[in-house]
């Protein structure tokens, strides 16, 4: 039969797909595969550079209202809050506290970000490698999450009690 080729791939049958990863081995020579790599390296930079720079800012941003909003807030507090109170305290919680707000603020950003990137990106590899093992790897993750969601909470109850009863 006289079935139509495109480039390596031939229409024929079942092998469409493996003809066409065959083709891009052939086709890809160590240079190609350098210059991908170079290019990969670059973007990746490239954007690691531009989240930081933007993340900062927002960061920075966010120090600045919140140390406002405190300042303006101790500026409308009585006199008598004061006596009681140590200006330590405030100090402390004026420079650490909001610094570590911060910290935990670019961390949980770059996070929501990133990881879900990351996962899609390893799915897409795992598929291609070879999607019977990675549809059973899908299926073994929620209920390796239940076990390990289980055994969590269950460690954090004996924890519990044994800080209870050293506690007295």
């Amino acid at each position: 039969s006289m079935m139509p080729k495109i480039g390596v791939v031939s229409l024929q049958g079942k092998g469409v797909l493996n003809d066409a990863i065959d083709g891009l081995k052939y086709a890809w020579n160590n240079q190609t595969i350098f210059v991908i790599l170079v290019i990969t390296f670059v973007l990746k930079n490239l954007f690691h550079f531009i989240n930081h720079v933007s993340l900062s800012f927002v960061g920075n941003k966010m120090i600045m209202d919140i140390r406002n909003h405190l300042f303006s807030h101790l500026q409308k507090l009585p006199l008598s809050f004061f006596h009681k109170s140590k200006s330590g305290e405030f100090s402390s919680i004026m420079m650490n506290d909001v610094s570590n707000l911060r910290a935990a603020f670019t961390q949980s950003i770059q996070s929501l970000i990133n990881d879900p990137i990351t996962i899609l990106i390893i799915l897409c590899m795992l598929f291609i490698t070879n999607v019977k093992m990675t549809i059973y790897v899908l299926l073994a993750v929620p209920i390796s999450a239940y076990i390990i969601t289980k055994l969590g909470q269950s460690i954090r109850r004996k924890s519990m009690r044994s800080s209870i009863q050293i506690a007295g």
